[in-house]
């Protein structure tokens, strides 16, 4: 049996819920996004996709290797943005701050370590963030306006901080009302 799953390192409840309401707010301003609910608001480090149940034991292991020697970390939550450009936009997102080199150093040892497994390395560089919502279709003329408005009066939003403190292993389950997620596995990054 095959499962959905990604790598992510949680975030706080009030961190969660400042971003969905910045995301309310941008949606009320006249932004057509489908919103990201609270609970699955996460930094995703890999996406791994539908992989065989018999592998999440190995990518725990994984997991563990790649946190170790990493401190805990505080990051925060800052700034406005869009994937893949304003002009194009299908992703609205929060950035992240700080010191990013543990969280960029965790990514790059997943994506090694994975590699073995059968994971393709993403091609792509890496960008931590935190997805508001997405596009279902491009957006309008006005829309367009009202997004290049957001992205330069949010260019200094903070949403608070969390810290790189594990790593979680979870299961996605897509329905209707949107993506579920469950732990499969945690990961502490120890002092």
């Amino acid at each position: 049996m095959s499962i959905r799953a990604f790598i992510a390192v949680p975030l706080p409840a009030e961190v969660k819920e400042a971003i969905h309401s910045l995301g309310r707010e941008l949606t009320e301003k006249g932004l057509r996004i489908r919103l990201v609910r609270p609970e699955g608001i996460h930094c995703t480090l890999r996406f791994l996709g539908n992989i065989p149940e018999s592998l999440v034991e190995e990518v725990k292991g994984v997991m563990v290797k790649a946190v170790e020697g990493i401190t805990p970390t505080t990051l925060q939550t800052a700034g406005l943005g869009v994937f893949p450009n304003p002009a194009r936009a299908r992703v609205l997102w929060v950035g992240i701050k700080g010191n990013l080199e543990p969280l960029t150093l965790v990514h790059e040892r997943l994506q090694q370590a994975l590699e073995p497994l059968g994971f393709e390395r993403e091609n792509r560089e890496f960008s931590p963030h935190l997805t508001i919502g997405r596009w279902k279709a491009p957006l309008s003329r006005g829309e367009r306006d009202v997004l290049r408005e957001a992205l330069e009066s949010h260019q200094s939003w903070k949403g608070g901080e969390f810290d790189l403190r594990e790593l979680v292993l979870y299961r996605s389950q897509l329905h209707p009302s949107g993506a579920r997620y469950t732990s499969l596995g945690r990961v502490q990054i120890e002092r």
